[in-house]
């Protein structure tokens, strides 16, 4: 398999935006309420000088609080570890989750009898589109989803921004993004939104719909706020992204289950020195290390960003409160008293170009380290990889120990020897089943984008890291895609003479305005070669390889440019900051790392009527007035988007008796495992049936079985067994906000999952879905469990959201390794605890899944009675 180039045009192209009224057979000719532009600009958040808490809170408050306080439902702030509810002042939903969002919305819209939602609403049209076929091509693939999303959000009061408009964090940056407002998202990097002030989390399809179709309050955990003090300044060169690099490395390491969902609140002189664009990247990375959110409370940079974008009004509205919008001053004064945790950066001394290694956001090493820790893996790792297996498994405290005393062992200057240990346990698990795998030194491609690195900022570095290389003559090695993350950004880029040459010179790829390389959905890097990308995720198989195990290093875009052009890891010189390549004469150059001047600057271009921005083509799709919506059809086919199956909510039994354990895992499972991600599984997120297909496909394909192993193999424990059980380690389910990865295990009755940790968002799904989630009381019990074991779980008609410990009953199976020291169908227990800590959330498991509990409420208990069922709900211990 080759690396996914698209020739070089001999200029910028025209940047497309899809218009499905104009183009797409059988697309109804939707009317647009205009007057909803006026929405749109004059919806502000609710500030906490304002709301009904002033004068009974007496203790200075954090950002975060303040923002808690003045959207608040139920719930107390005060109580740590407890759930409180928001009031969103926006929602976003993103295509591939959308689909099963909003069939499930509008199955909640006919049961409530509502037409449109109150809540300022935007979908957009972004992952669905294979960068390499360019926007019109792909969007004929799913023309039975852009109908079905299309129609969908007119006749629901919802803004539909157009396929080839950009992608959604940018987009929602640019025009829909308010500081000091609640935002919630169909999609995990929500917390982009934190870069201008705005709490965001990334929730699921379900969470979303019961928002959007019944206009109920967003549960949100109470989790750590960790106060990240910045001090110094970003040094000449470097960027944001490796800030977020060092959090994604430490606040798990540090801190533990306290790290995993917290939310990061950023302060200090340093802030000073990020842009409202770099801001919003760290934000966006900060779910890839484990947290739950970031926030960078507002300042006169964001007033000055809101003017550049022409919403002068709400530039002024957040000039005038920032006071509000900011934490008081004695929490910055004494940081350690009132944040559950203070973490203290100086980026003056500790930022440093760094990458995520292959696998996972977290393998972060400086720049410097990566040929040693490459030159070890290959020479002192792969050498004896079987020294380290025990019973074909990774024996963590081997590789500890032959890390801690071997010669070879790499010197690292600042990065934790943990790391590098973690690091080595997952390529030792990796070439267990993939005996070709070996790190390579020299580089395939780059690419810069994705909705991390796709702003004006990220763009301009590239461009001037590329103009350095230009003017040293010097030698480029391999081919850089880049990705604006908007429409008007490409509109941008076309009027910058500079980065029109270096297109022309095939120098820069650029891309249509979507998702694309980062999702597998383009631009796939080659079998077996490493490729540097400016991306929020590595995990393995997401680039799109037909292995699905790649070396992806994630970087900033300079760093990209600079590495792909020289061609190898061992271009970097740390003590002179600059990387050495060739020129086309051979003769060796340095290229010190510098910030962009003027040269590199881009021109925003803006275009925010929602209408009709430039007379040729709209970029939005206003919903239709609220007395026309009812007219309006929802279009799906049936096949392409589907109801979800019949036998989707079993009633639970009253105990699980003999259920084999279907896989056994290490940390850090994704969704991307649990639901297969990439060009072969996004346009099927609207059929469950065709979904589940990609269940566990990546495991397979590392481990040399069928891609359809673990689905098969699902199949068989639900028909014969009544389900199956799964079992990981830490942050099972990490990664996107994705639904589907919990409508699987529950569609095939993998109904029950016991890790060490849950990743937040998918244990909400999990636990809304009606799976059984548990996490060990001894973590060492882990080791206990392989595929076949049989488990019995009894009692589940007497759960207490309490007294949370279950007795997990395990036989041993036949076949069963005998490396913990039990006989074949030896019996024993262990002690689990499961995660309903609410009698509400015992409720939704026993009644099958969330979704089942509200038709049975409002249809039997309320005989349809809405406004009964409303006042049911909100007495309720809510999820």
């Amino acid at each position: 398999m080759t690396t996914q180039i698209i020739p070089k045009p001999p200029k910028i192209p025209e940047p497309i935006v899809y218009d499905p009224r104009r183009e797409l057979d059988g697309y109804p000719d939707t009317p647009e309420d205009k007057n909803f532009v006026l929405k749109i600009k004059n919806t502000r958040p609710k500030i906490f000088s304002e709301s009904k808490y002033v004068g009974k809170i007496k203790n200075p408050l954090t950002a975060i609080e303040k923002i808690w306080y003045a959207h608040l439902d139920a719930g107390d702030p005060v109580i740590k570890g407890s759930i409180i509810y928001l009031r969103p002042d926006l929602l976003l939903i993103q295509d591939a989750t959308g689909k099963l969002l909003l069939l499930q919305a509008e199955l909640l819209f006919k049961l409530l009898g509502r037409d449109q939602s109150d809540i300022l609403t935007v979908l957009y049209y972004d992952h669905n589109i294979k960068v390499d076929y360019g926007i019109e091509q792909a969007i004929i693939q799913d023309k039975e989803g852009i109908k079905f999303l299309g129609t969908s959000s007119s006749k629901r009061g919802i803004v539909f921004s157009l396929p080839g408009n950009g992608i959604c964090h940018r987009v929602s940056d640019e025009y829909f993004d308010m500081p000091g407002g609640v935002l919630f998202g169909s999609d995990s990097h929500t917390p982009t939104a934190g870069g201008m002030g705005m709490f965001a989390i990334g929730k699921g399809g379900w969470s979303i719909a019961k928002s959007l179709a019944a206009g109920l309050p967003m549960a949100v955990d109470r989790n750590p706020i960790i106060g990240v003090h910045l001090k110094g300044s970003l040094p000449e060169g470097t960027e944001p992204k490796q800030i977020v690099q060092l959090l994604n490395r430490d606040i798990i390491r540090l801190f533990g289950n306290e790290g995993n969902g917290s939310y990061i609140e950023f302060f200090g002189e340093g802030v000073k020195s990020v842009s409202v664009v770099g801001r919003s990247s760290i934000t966006n990375s900060l779910v890839d290390g484990g947290m739950g959110t970031g926030l960078f409370p507002p300042d006169e940079e964001v007033v000055k960003y809101l003017e550049s974008r022409n919403r002068s009004d709400l530039a002024k509205w957040t000039e005038k409160n920032l006071k509000d919008l900011n934490p008081d001053p004695e929490v910055i004064k004494d940081p350690g008293k009132y944040y559950d945790k203070v973490l203290e950066y100086d980026l003056s001394k500790e930022i440093h170009p760094a990458l995520a290694l292959p696998g996972n956001p977290k393998n972060v090493f400086y720049l410097d380290e990566i040929p040693k820790v490459i030159n070890f893996i290959n020479e002192e790792i792969f050498s004896r990889y079987k020294d380290f297996l025990k019973d074909g498994k990774v024996d963590k405290e081997k590789v500890k120990d032959f890390v801690g005393v071997c010669r070879g062992t790499p010197v690292l200057r600042a990065t934790p020897q943990e790391t590098l240990i973690n690091f080595v346990v997952q390529e030792i698990d990796i070439k267990k089943s993939y005996e070709k795998r070996k790190l390579s030194l020299d580089i395939s491609s780059g690419s810069i984008g994705s909705c991390t690195h796709s702003g004006k900022d990220d763009i301009e570095a590239a461009v001037w890291a590329n103009l350095q290389l230009a003017k040293n003559k010097a030698k480029r090695k391999t081919p850089i895609s880049v990705t604006y993350g908007s429409r008007d950004g490409w509109l941008s880029v076309q009027s910058n003479t500079t980065i029109k040459e270096l297109i022309e010179k095939g120098h820069l790829i650029l891309l249509d305005s979507a998702c694309g390389p980062c999702i597998g959905m383009g631009f796939a890097p080659e079998e077996d070669t490493a490729s540097v990308r400016s991306f929020n995720r590595n995990f393995m198989g997401r680039a799109g390889t037909k292995s699905k195990i790649d070396q992806v290093y994630l970087a900033s875009p300079a760093v990209v440019v600079y590495l792909a052009s020289c061609g190898r890891f061992d271009s970097y010189d740390p003590d002179s900051r600059s990387f050495i390549t060739k020129d086309e004469s051979g003769k060796e150059v340095k290229i010190k790392l510098s910030n962009p001047t003027s040269e590199a600057k881009l021109t925003p271009v803006i275009s925010n009527d929602f209408n009709n921005p430039d007379g040729k083509r709209p970029a939005f799709i206003l919903p239709a007035p609220k007395d026309k919506s009812k007219e309006i059809e929802v279009l799906y086919d049936g096949k392409t988007i589907s109801a979800l199956p019949d036998d989707m909510y079993d009633i639970p039994p009253d105990k699980f008796e003999n259920i084999p354990v279907l896989i056994v895992l290490g940390d850090n499972v994704t969704t991307d495992d649990l639901s297969a991600a990439g060009i072969n599984y996004i346009p099927k997120r609207g059929n469950l049936l065709e979904l589940e297909l990609g269940f566990f496909e990546s495991k397979a394909s590392q481990e040399n079985r069928d891609p359809q192993y673990y689905y098969n193999l699902g199949k068989e424990y639900k028909k014969n067994n009544n389900g199956s059980v799964m079992v990981g380690g830490k942050l099972f389910g990490s990664g996107s906000s994705r639904e589907a990865a919990a409508f699987i295990p529950r569609h095939l009755r993998a109904r029950v999952c016991i890790a060490e940790s849950f990743a937040p968002i998918h244990r909400e799904n999990a636990i809304e879905q009606g799976l059984f989630y548990m996490t060990y009381k001894n973590p060492a019990d882990r080791a206990k469990l392989d595929r076949e074991d049989l488990i019995s779980i009894y009692g589940l008609d007497k759960l207490d959201a309490d007294k949370r410990d279950v007795e997990v009953k395990i036989r041993k199976n036949v076949s069963a390794n005998r490396r913990i020291g039990v006989s074949a169908n030896e019996e024993f227990s262990i002690i689990c605890e499961h995660v309903l800590d609410t009698p509400y959330k015992i409720e939704v498991f026993r009644a099958g899944s969330e979704p089942n509990l509200f038709k049975k409420v409002l249809i039997d208990q309320f005989k349809g009675n809405v406004t009964e069922f409303m006042k049911w709900f909100s007495e309720k211990n809510r999820l």
